[in-house]
């Protein structure tokens, strides 16, 4: 069982490692991480998804676990993050309720801190965070 999860699981931190070397000494610069982060939320990811949900078996029924798992996440996610964007950011109900769904976006969550008006007045940012 633990060298099935290695198998799985090294290749993963395998590549993080060598992405973190590669910004590190600086052999890939900011233009192409903006590109290949592109290209994991826009081609890799989807079709990931795709493929998993291909060689899916769904033929015990609707997995509602699955989904209620998903859905409990991602409803964590939202109200964490609508909470730290407005107490800790003093932004409005509309501005946090986008920034957590669907689904909950590190981009749209950072955007959002970094123009709240505690931040560019201090450059500083809040406890929270």
């Amino acid at each position: 069982m633990l060298a099935q999860t290695l198998t799985i699981v090294a290749p993963v931190f395998l590549l993080i490692g060598i992405g973190y070397c590669l910004a590190k000494t600086r052999i890939l610069n900011q233009s192409i991480s903006e590109a290949l982060g592109q290209f994991v939320y826009i081609v890799a990811i989807p079709v990931l998804i795709f493929r998993s949900l291909i060689g899916a078996d769904l033929s015990a029924g609707v997995p509602l676990a699955l989904w209620a798992t998903y859905f409990i996440g991602v409803g964590f996610a939202w109200l964490l993050g609508s909470l730290i964007i407005r107490k800790g950011f003093g932004r409005d109900a509309r501005q946090a309720r986008s920034v957590g769904y669907p689904p909950p976006s590190p981009t749209r969550f950072w955007s959002a801190c970094r123009s709240s008006p505690r931040y560019t007045a201090t450059k500083v940012w809040p406890r929270c965070c």
